[in-house]
């Protein structure tokens, strides 16, 4: 036994030098727990796939789109959404859209104005600009320290509140063994799940505190309830750091569910992603019952959720185990400094893919973004260790659809620059504000189909609805 301790003694120190397994030996002396902590963490991986799937294809469909772009005004360019778009999605969607585009004049200009135009800018916002809220310029949005009070100057809007409130739906939800009180600053007043509990959903009515101010509504306990009940489901902790009192993050916002801005959306969706994918999406994220709910719900911590939400990191659903648990792959996303409505190009001026990637971050393609965050045993989180949600309650688990649509959508964010600190704030509000040069602008009612063809001139039967989004 002595003699075979010695031998794997020996073993160790010559794969890993002698230098480093004294240090190794002196750490588990000084402190066993942390160590034994580390050992007994099984850490999963799955292979990683490069930043960008097939991109030699993608390379050469991004170039066509380019050169079709230039045929209808030489100095135009594509921007920064078009590249993510032209990066993430399906490629056989990509191809039947050149084809129209190659024998279609119209949908040529309908297609390259939803590619680089306010529809895909807009659909992209209507994600990543979460109830108005966008990424500050530090990574972390600052805290208040609680003996803080506003000026009435600084107190935040009615709008501003709900923005930020939505970022954190739940964060101020107890766990049920929490009893600390609500930090003493002007701001709305925490909300408990106690002072809820009155409230049937579908109800006008409202709580109503000592001095008259609205303690919830109907609204409020849907997403109380919905909180708990993912955070019930992930046993009140982080999933990927373990630590407890986590926020309830939105996968879908639910902002734009509740304020139904889905036509941009839908529409770079059913164009770029096809009609099937983007039905199927419609009708889990265009229901309330779905988006407020806890399969719409991750718990993380604060940190973990403010990189979800600002395109840092996402999860890549790998396939649905058992009744209804979800497993997911984690990778760090990349940043730059591209704007999604700025041209990759100068006018008239063509730059070799590869200096186009370089912009975008993307020089190496088998190489992920990086990010400091850790395990509850300590160990960094990494691009390709995996993790299972919802085991606890398989038919609460995370939508997996949902999951399939926000690893795409963040990583058209992460690579388009639409995630970056004010990229959206006044960007695509008003859709004349990206016509695209060289290319036709359409209003929902105004005659155009969503590739910009008509369906009222001599000769062409009228436009149905059924047209519009052909598969």
């Amino acid at each position: 036994m002595e003699s075979h301790s010695h031998n794997l003694n020996e073993t160790f120190a010559t794969h890993m030098g002698e230098r480093r397994m004294e240090r190794i030996l002196d750490f588990y002396s000084r402190d066993p727990e942390t160590f034994d902590t580390i050992l007994e963490d099984d850490v999963k991986q799955e292979a990683v796939l490069d930043y960008i799937t097939d991109i030699e294809i993608r390379r050469d469909i991004f170039l066509e789109f380019q050169a079709l772009t230039r045929s209808a005004d030489p100095s135009a360019a594509l921007n920064g959404i078009a590249l993510g778009i032209i990066m993430v999605s399906p490629i056989d969607q990509l191809r039947i859209r050149l084809d129209e585009m190659r024998t279609s004049v119209s949908a040529s200009y309908g297609i390259l104005d939803t590619l680089r135009g306010a529809a895909a800018i807009n659909g992209i916002k209507a994600f990543v600009v979460k109830g108005g809220r966008q990424p500050s310029l530090s990574s972390t949005p600052k805290k208040r320290d609680a003996s803080e009070t506003l000026s009435p100057s600084q107190t935040p809007s009615k709008k501003q509140c709900s923005a930020h409130t939505r970022s954190r739906s739940d964060s101020n939800v107890p766990h049920p063994s929490a009893g600390a009180s609500a930090p003493n600053v002007s701001l709305p007043p925490m909300r408990s799940p106690g002072s809820v509990a009155s409230v049937l959903p579908g109800t006008p009515q409202e709580v109503m505190g000592n001095e008259g101010e609205i303690l919830a509504t109907p609204k409020t306990k849907r997403k109380v309830d919905a909180a708990n009940a993912a955070k019930e489901r992930d046993s009140w902790k982080c999933v990927l750091s373990g630590m407890e009192d986590p926020e309830a993050a939105h996968i879908f916002p639910f902002s734009t569910t509740e304020k139904r801005k889905f036509l941009d959306l839908n529409r770079m969706l059913r164009i770029f992603w096809g009609a099937e994918q983007a039905q199927s999406w419609a009708e889990l994220f265009e229901s309330m019952d779905v988006t407020e709910s806890a399969r719409n719900l991750i718990c993380f911590n604060h940190q973990l959720h403010w990189w979800l939400d600002s395109a840092k990191m996402a999860l890549k659903p790998l396939k649905v185990i058992g009744d209804g648990a979800v497993l997911v792959q984690f990778h760090w996303l990349k940043g730059n400094n591209l704007k999604p409505h700025v041209p990759l190009e100068k006018p008239y001026q063509s730059l070799p893919f590869t200096d186009i990637l370089a912009k975008a971050g993307l020089s190496d393609n088998r190489a992920w973004g990086s990010g400091f965050a850790h395990r509850r045993s300590g160990i960094p989180l990494r691009t390709g260790q995996t993790f299972v949600l919802g085991a606890r309650d398989p038919e609460r688990a995370p939508n997996f659809e949902l999951l399939k649509l926000s690893w795409d959508l963040l990583r058209v964010a992460a690579i388009s620059g639409a995630a970056l600190p004010g990229s959206l704030a006044d960007e695509g509000s008003n859709r004349d504000d990206y016509p695209g040069a060289g290319c036709l602008v359409w209003e929902e009612d105004d005659g155009w189909d969503e590739y910009g063809r008509r369906g009222d001139e001599e000769g062409e039967p009228e436009t149905t609805a059924e047209d519009k989004y052909p598969s």
